[in-house]
């Protein structure tokens, strides 16, 4: 047993060390690589599309905030950060533009039938 401890001690103090840092630092690059590609890479893309649909929004849109409350867009602040929606005849509450989870701009809503109805009378 005292043989086999000496053996894996002479066994550890011959290996080469020279080329660990080297190929620590090379994984370390190649992780950073790849987080960039899978994670970081993809939600620049999602948040700069939010930004764009958030910055899209005018009055007559619907809207669904954050918390879950349905509307559409009546009046928008001079700076716009803040809409007021209507989420009942006549009730329209005021929320910050960064509560917005999902925009249905207003021309969207209509239906593919629609307009071919309208262009046949």
């Amino acid at each position: 047993m005292a043989n086999m401890f000496a053996t894996f001690a002479a066994t550890a103090q011959q290996t080469p060390g020279s080329g660990g840092l080297t190929q620590l630092l090379f994984m370390f690059a190649l992780l950073g690589v790849f987080m960039w590609l899978i994670v970081l890479r993809p939600q620049k893309k999602e948040r700069q599309e939010r930004e764009r649909k958030l910055s899209a929004i005018k009055k007559g849109d619907r809207v669904v905030s954050i918390g879950g409350i349905h509307g559409k867009v009546i009046d928008m602040d001079g700076s716009q950060s803040i809409l007021t929606i209507e989420v009942a005849p006549k009730v329209g509450i005021r929320i910050n533009r960064s509560a917005v989870a999902t925009v249905h701009p207003k021309e969207s809503r209509e239906k593919p039938g629609e307009k071919e109805d309208q262009k046949g009378e």
